[in-house]
C-alpha cells in the first residue's frame, strides 16, 4: 500500500508537469510529428513530450528490487523498466487521448475532451479489477479525477488543490434530463447504438473522444447541447483498435458508483484479463460505461432487442 501511495504522490506530481507542458508548449504542441505510432497515427508533438514526463516519473518510483513494470504507451509503444523476466506491474499510458480535438482546440475552450490517461494495475496478465491506481488528466480544464486501489474517485483542480466526489451527483435512472454520450463518427456505432436508442426515446449525442465523454459521464457532468444542458448518463463505443484507456475508465468508474458492460454478453468486464478484451485492434468489440448500474439495464434493453 505504501508503494502504492507514494505512486499516487508521484503521478499527481507528474500530472501537473504534464499540464504545465501542455501550456508552456502552446501551438508548438499541435505540431504533428513524421514519425508513426503503433495505430498508424502521426503524433503531436505534445503526445510524445506528455508520455515522456510520466515514464521518467515510473522510473523514478520504480524499485529494482521488486520486479520490472511493463509499460503500454500509445505513443513509445511496449517496454519494460526493469526486469522483463519478473513483472510486478503493467501500465497503460496515453499521453494526450483525443489528439485530434486537442489540434482543433481554441485558447478558451473550457471543456474539450482531451487528456493524458494513466492506469496502473498488478502483476503481469492483470483483469480490469487489479488496478491499483488510475487517473486522467483532463488540460482544458486543469482537473485531475484518480483513484487508488479500492477507494473513491476524487477530481482536484491541479492550480487550486480543491477536491471533490466525482459520484456527489448522483442518476438513478434515465430520462428528460439526460443523455447517452456515444462515438457516433463511425457509421457501424451510430447504427449499433444511436438508431436503436433513439427510437426507445433515449437521447444520444457525440463529443469526440473517449477520454472526454467518460470523464463527463463519471462525474456526472451538465453536457451541452444546442441551447440546453443535459447530464451525461452513460458512455456506449466501440473498440475498433487497441484502447490504452479502457483500465483507467473502469477502474474510475467502479469508484464513481458506476460500472462498465461487455455488449456482446451484458456482463461486467471486471474479471477479464486486461490484455484479452479490449486491446486487440483485429477484433472490435463494444462496451457501455454507466455512472449508475441501475442505467444499464435501460441502455441495454433496446440495444439487445
Amino acid at each position: 500500500m505504501d508503494s502504492i501511495l507514494t505512486l499516487r504522490t508521484v503521478i499527481l506530481r507528474t500530472l501537473h508537469r504534464v499540464y504545465e507542458t501542455y501550456i508552456e508548449q502552446g501551438e508548438e504542441g499541435k505540431k504533428l510529428l513524421p514519425t508513426i505510432n503503433q495505430f498508424g497515427d502521426r503524433p503531436t508533438r505534445f503526445d510524445v513530450i506528455a508520455e515522456e514526463v510520466v515514464i521518467a516519473a515510473l522510473r523514478e518510483w520504480h524499485q529494482p528490487q521488486v520486479g520490472g513494470i511493463r509499460i503500454f504507451s500509445e505513443e513509445h509503444g511496449t517496454f519494460v523498466i526493469g526486469d522483463e523476466n519478473d513483472i510486478k506491474h503493467s501500465v497503460w499510458l496515453d499521453g494526450c487521448d483525443g489528439s485530434k480535438v486537442y489540434v482543433e482546440s481554441q485558447p478558451d475552450t473550457s471543456n474539450a475532451g482531451f487528456g493524458t490517461v494513466i492506469a496502473v494495475a498488478a502483476g503481469e496478465n492483470p483483469t480490469y479489477d487489479d488496478v491499483l491506481f488510475s487517473a486522467i488528466l483532463r488540460l482544458s480544464t486543469a482537473e485531475v479525477m484518480f483513484r487508488v486501489e479500492k477507494g473513491n474517485t476524487i477530481i482536484v483542480d491541479i492550480l487550486t488543490g480543491d477536491q471533490r466526489l466525482a459520484s456527489a451527483r448522483q442518476i438513478n435512472r434515465l430520462d428528460d434530463n439526460c443523455v447517452v454520450l456515444s462515438d457516433n463518427g463511425f457509421p457501424q456505432v451510430h447504427a449499433t447504438f444511436d438508431v436503436p436508442l433513439n427510437r426507445a426515446g433515449i437521447r444520444t449525442h457525440y463529443t469526440g473522444t473517449t477520454c472526454g465523454n467518460a470523464f463527463r459521464v463519471i462525474a456526472r457532468e451538465y453536457v451541452p447541447i444546442g441551447s440546453k444542458e443535459f447530464l451525461g448518463a452513460a458512455l456506449v463505443e466501440m473498440l475498433d483498435k487497441g484502447c490504452i484507456e479502457m483500465p483507467a475508465l473502469h477502474h474510475l468508474v467502479v469508484g464513481a458508483d458506476g460500472d462498465m458492460y461487455d455488449l456482446a454478453t451484458g456482463r461486467r468486464i471486471a474479471r477479464r484479463h486486461i490484455r484479452e478484451y479490449g486491446q486487440d485492434a483485429n477484433n472490435p468489440q463494444f462496451f457501455v460505461l454507466v455512472s449508475n448500474p441501475q442505467i444499464a439495464t435501460q441502455v441495454f434493453a433496446p440495444l439487445t432487442a
